[in-house]
């Protein structure tokens, strides 16, 4: 696949129309209101806290995959990203979510080929080749071929990123059930522990750890859900994209001083190859340069959802964290106000928010493969047709 120079014609990179902003008489009242909502949302802990909180979550994470790496040396990881909104800087209520990628060192260091080979129904997937000629034992011990589609099991066989995913898994809850009964992680404003309350599930590719932090401030507990995904991290972000991928040429500037992407063991029914594309540092990086209304509008919406969700649960699909987020974007990238009013700015985005639910499917693009549909499968989840539960939320 060529490398993806972007041209002249603006059309190719902002293929929707710019949006038009509704006036508002007297902003003052709805500002107001909106920055109570705000106030509200936002976490209430002291920045040392959060930033303990932090350090305690990411020593814990840096020592369970150590462990893993000693006992299954195929998923040692020596690098994670940190991921997510408790690093974007739009976490809201409490800090009790931290997402990371653990980049697995065997796949991510050996010569990968990246190919968007079912770009026509998976935009925002991808296949992995990689040279086995001077590989690990290990690893070639579970590949038929260069070609990370299948491997060796007792049953026959299953998709390498279906085994990629479950084996990590797995390789990571023995680790929790054979390590100390009580483990703890001390700093100055509480104490991080495993104990009694860790779990693991899969949601999706990654896997959840449950820890719970004590609060010597607040003489609170606050249970943290802590999501971590198997990663293969790859270079040269310009030989997967194609023309008319991007949504401006600033994503794509983020996507190149990124220097990596990474590929994480998603499941799709359509094709048991296909790994799905994340730009973790890029788009980490265009919501961190956000202007503060912006954040403060993105902080809104995210608290919205959650309150509406205590209602009606099902809301939470359409307006996900991540669906909330390519929305926000969006608009920074189509606004041509340099001044931007908080109540005009929630008003647009969730009126863009609207307009998109009522296209047929339902569409929100990624900003990073505008082809890519962040609600892909929500037509046929008969969500949209549900008669609405939600008369009224006290906010």
């Amino acid at each position: 696949m060529g490398r993806y120079t972007p041209g002249d014609d603006n059309k190719k990179l902002r293929p929707h129309d710019k949006f038009d902003v509704p006036h508002l008489e007297n902003v003052a009242a709805p500002n107001r209101f909106l920055e109570n909502i705000y106030q509200r949302g936002r976490i209430k802990y002291s920045p040392e806290e959060i930033k303990d909180i932090e350090l305690a979550v990411k020593e814990l994470v840096i020592d369970l995959l150590n462990t893993v790496g000693d006992t299954n040396p195929l998923f040692r990881s020596t690098v994670i990203v940190e991921t997510g909104s408790s690093y974007d800087g739009t976490k809201i209520l409490l800090p009790d979510e931290f997402d990371y990628l653990a980049v697995i060192d065997i796949v991510s260091k050996k010569s990968v080929t990246v190919r968007r080979a079912c770009s026509d129904r998976n935009p925002g997937f991808a296949h992995v080749t990689m040279d086995l000629t001077n590989s690990d034992n290990e690893l070639k011990s579970i590949c038929d071929s260069s070609e990370l589609i299948s491997v060796h099991t007792n049953g026959g066989k299953q998709s390498f990123r279906d085994q990629f995913r479950t084996s990590f898994y797995k390789s990571l809850q023995q680790r929790l059930h054979s390590g100390p009964e009580h483990y703890s992680i001390i700093k100055d404003t509480g104490t991080l522990t495993l104990g009694d309350y860790y779990s693991v599930s899969i949601n999706g590719p990654e896997c959840t750890v449950n820890a719970v932090w004590n609060s010597e401030t607040t003489n609170e507990k606050v249970n943290i859900s802590i999501d971590v995904c198997p990663a293969i991290q790859c270079n040269d972000v310009d030989d997967i994209l194609k023309e008319g991928d991007l949504a401006s040429e600033n994503v794509l500037e983020e996507m190149r001083k990124a220097k990596h992407y990474y590929l994480i063991p998603r499941k799709d029914k359509s094709c048991k190859a296909c790994f799905k594309l994340v730009f973790a540092k890029a788009d980490q990086t265009l919501v961190k340069s956000l202007n503060p209304t912006l954040k403060k509008c993105f902080v809104i919406l995210k608290y919205l959802a959650y309150r509406i969700s205590k209602k009606q649960y099902s809301i939470t699909r359409p307006l996900n964290s991540f669906a909330l987020k390519m929305a926000i974007l969006h608009y920074n990238i189509q606004t041509t106000n340099e001044d931007i009013n908080l109540s005009e700015c929630v008003i647009t985005v969730l009126t863009d928010i609207k307009d998109k639910l009522e296209q047929t499917p339902p569409r929100m693009p990624s900003v990073f493969i505008l082809e890519h549909n962040v609600w892909r499968g929500l037509a046929e989840s008969n969500l949209l047709n549900e008669k609405p539960m939600v008369i009224a939320v006290n906010i």
